[in-house]
């Protein structure tokens, strides 16, 4: 780009390897001095640094090199999370179709779509936790083949009140918003601790087993703030009442 190869992948080491060969240009005097004593009393060879590497022609045709190098075992293997999120920076970011994407990366539509609605709904619950619960989650550290093995039940998108665009894998809400979020929290906050959730809830009845009791704490909830809403309706009521019988025997006495 503009005359200059970018390093996408392993620009840490390119970094650490610049920065190993010239310090002064890189860091603080007093820093590079330092290097550059480590580098001497342990005898790090600096001078002739040679670094295989994939040399694609533009960004858009390094993306299958990228994929393909971190979907098998070549080099550290991406979770599930950031393999998900790559294609859906090729979707929303690049703009790419999802035709354009399965050529690129030379995979089935199927097999690109099912990425993009677990990350699509991925993103929606982590708006709402951070926004209503005050939860910050991120997708590298989010384990999010268990929300895509319990949201692919029937039941569990009965449940949300969601669907997804076939053409384009984009989140369908059926239900009202505040609604949703509603289930959405209680549904992400049993997913938190994903190695319990691993251990506990594996085959389809334990999933479905996991559902009834988000069921529960849902209702239980709402049947708390109904509850409240009673008792705070019931003491405004008292308190009117009180009020317009304290202005009757204040006329009384007046008269």
């Amino acid at each position: 780009e503009n005359g200059k190869k970018v390093v996408l992948e392993g620009n840490r080491r390119v970094a650490s390897l610049k920065l190993l060969q010239n310090p002064k240009k890189y860091l603080s005097t007093a820093k590079a001095k330092i290097l550059m004593q480590n580098i001497i009393k342990n005898n790090i060879p600096i001078d002739d640094y040679k670094i295989r590497c994939f040399i694609a022609p533009n960004r858009l045709l390094a993306n299958p090199i990228i994929y393909e190098r971190h979907k098998g075992d070549a080099v550290q293997k991406w979770k599930t999370g950031n393999q998900y999120s790559f294609i859906a920076e090729m979707y929303g970011k690049d703009g790419l179709s999802i035709e354009d994407i399965c050529t690129v990366l030379n995979e089935t539509r199927a097999k690109v779509l099912k990425p993009l609605k677990a990350y699509n709904l991925f993103l929606e619950g982590k708006e709402i936790l951070e926004k209503e619960e005050g939860l910050i989650i991120d997708v590298t550290n989010f384990e999010i083949t268990n929300l895509e093995r319990f949201y692919t039940l029937d039941e569990v998108k009965l449940f949300l009140g969601i669907d997804f665009d076939n053409n384009n894998g984009e989140l369908i809400i059926k239900l009202p918003q505040e609604e949703f979020e509603k289930r959405i929290i209680v549904t992400f906050k049993s997913l938190l601790d994903a190695e319990r959730f691993s251990r506990e809830y594996n085959t389809t009845e334990e999933l479905k087993s996991l559902l009834e009791k988000l069921k529960k704490a849902l209702f239980l909830k709402m049947r708390k703030i109904k509850v409240d809403h009673l008792k705070i309706e019931k003491i405004w009521k008292m308190r009117k009442t009180k009020q317009i019988q304290g202005r009757k025997n204040q006329i009384k006495m007046d008269i």
